[in-house]
């Protein structure tokens, strides 16, 4: 199982790579080749690696701290059951995991397009960049998120239909 688990993550590190590379080359007008993807991405395959790993620590980090926000005001109230305590938490927690989404929106262009040496360096950048420019960040994201909407609401009916065909085709 830790096998299937390592290889199915370097083969999407790989494609992650791969496919980040394809698009600076096709923003930089370049023929789009990908020998030449690759050879020019096989550096960033660990680098990738420790990007996605930090943003799994500070992932952990946001909800350690929700946790122990939540045992300190459980502390100050007494009271586990109270609706105010879970509602409180519950909103903090909902804010802080999507500032955190929004903070990391950039990390892979900036680490791809501007070609940067570390993955510490890109998610500075990242920050850097939402903090400057967190209108931007925020309409990106709800452009994002309707955008997932408007393909979710597309291809439903699609799936159903084919769901049918294949369950009377089937019998």
């Amino acid at each position: 199982f830790s096998l299937f688990f390592v290889m199915t993550f370097m083969v999407g590190v790989g494609t992650d790579v791969l496919r980040f590379n394809l698009i600076r080359d096709l923003i930089e007008g370049k023929k789009l080749n990908l020998k030449h993807a690759w050879k020019s991405g096989k550096g960033q395959v660990w680098q990738l690696v420790g990007l996605k790993i930090f943003v799994y620590l500070l992932s952990l980090l946001v909800l350690l701290a929700i946790v122990i926000i939540g045992w300190i005001a459980f502390i100050i109230t007494g009271n586990l059951n109270s609706p105010v305590l879970w509602g409180v938490l519950a909103i903090f927690g909902i804010v802080a995991l999507i500032l955190l989404r929004v903070f990391l929106l950039f990390r892979y262009p900036i680490f791809f397009i501007e070609k940067k040496e570390s993955s510490v360096k890109a998610l500075k950048d990242s920050f850097a960049f939402t903090k400057s420019n967190m209108g931007f960040a925020f309409l990106t994201m709800l452009s994002l998120i309707l955008v997932l909407i408007v393909f979710g609401v597309v291809t439903s009916p699609i799936s159903s239909v084919l769901n049918w065909m294949q369950s009377k085709l089937l019998v």
